[in-house]
């Protein structure tokens, strides 16, 4: 069985002592990053790229004079086809041996370890984030990747047989996946916490509509890029644009057997009412949490605040 270790390269790189050859990595890797700028990039429904004429622009929250990216502003009509999609994908996906789902996120996570420093390079620009703090984001995906794997091999795919309550009998607990999930990703761990929790619904035989962050959605797209040829079309797929939109289309409707829901309180608790007004379904949500900022004595507080 494969052991789980942390990808930890800022840490390895101090404990090493190679902490000039990690930011000569990074260096580089931004260099390179500047040159894909300004580039329009699909949304992906049912293993197709998908494009629309009306678009938005990924700025730099450091410097609003940077384009990243144009991403496509999907519809609800989108969103429904993407739903439709994944509805459609579920049952050769959920019937896919456990070995070969976890095969695909270990090949998924291993090419991430060796592209991380260019997605740590994106994510700075897109997120803000400083090349430490971007570089452990990508980092904790990849250990979601790993981690997830590990844990879906040692208990056999969630499929356990049971002391049999007589000689004629024979029992087992079978976890089963539950269908197409929505998957609401936050703006402050566009790596870690997008791909984790999609992640999590597609190694367990779900089929996922991730929709990230509009201010930082092109971290996961890379994710979304990497796997969707390696499962059944439409096992994945990615749509951008606001909340009001995407996000609504995806908890109302009743196609959408699970929530996976990162944001704030107020946005998560209405989901929450909505999705399970009629229903009992689940909705798996962290609401509320706040990432420091350091203001300090030349910042504009009312921007700060």
């Amino acid at each position: 069985m494969t052991e789980f270790h942390n990808e930890y390269t800022w840490g390895k790189a101090v404990n090493e002592n190679s902490e000039e050859k990690f930011h000569s990595n990074f260096d580089n890797a931004i260099e390179e990053t500047k040159k894909e700028f300004n580039q329009k990039y699909p949304a992906i429904i049912g293993g197709k790229d998908f494009f629309s004429n009306e678009c938005f622009q990924v700025r730099s929250p450091a410097n609003r004079e940077i384009i990243i990216a144009e991403f496509p502003l999907c519809t609800t009509k989108d969103v429904l086809d993407a739903i439709d999609s994944a509805k459609n994908s579920f049952e050769e996906w959920r019937n896919s041996s456990y070995k070969e789902r976890i095969q695909v996120f270990r090949e998924c996570a291993d090419d991430f370890s060796k592209d991380k420093f260019h997605l740590a390079a994106i994510m700075t620009f897109e997120n803000g984030k400083n090349r430490i703090e971007a570089m452990n984001d990508v980092d904790e995906a990849i250990d979601f990747m790993r981690f997830y794997a590990l844990q879906l091999e040692k208990n056999e795919g969630f499929c356990k047989p049971t002391p049999h309550p007589n000689t004629k009998e024979k029992t087992r607990v079978v976890m089963r996946p539950f269908g197409v999930w929505g998957i609401i990703a936050p703006f402050n761990f566009p790596s870690a916490i997008s791909i984790g929790m999609t992640t999590g619904a597609l190694l367990t035989g779900n089929t996922a509509v991730l929709k990230p962050s509009s201010d930082a959605p092109l971290s996961s797209y890379y994710f979304v890029r990497n796997i969707f040829n390696k499962i059944p079309h439409g096992a994945i797929n990615f749509v951008t644009g606001p909340g009001s939109v995407v996000g609504n289309a995806l908890i109302e409707s009743k196609d959408v057997a699970g929530i996976a829901f990162t944001g704030s309180y107020d946005v998560g608790m209405s989901g929450l009412k909505k999705f399970t007004e009629h229903t009992v379904k689940p909705f798996i949500s962290e609401m509320g949490g706040k990432n420091p900022v350091i203001v300090t004595k030349n910042a504009n507080l009312d921007s700060a605040a």
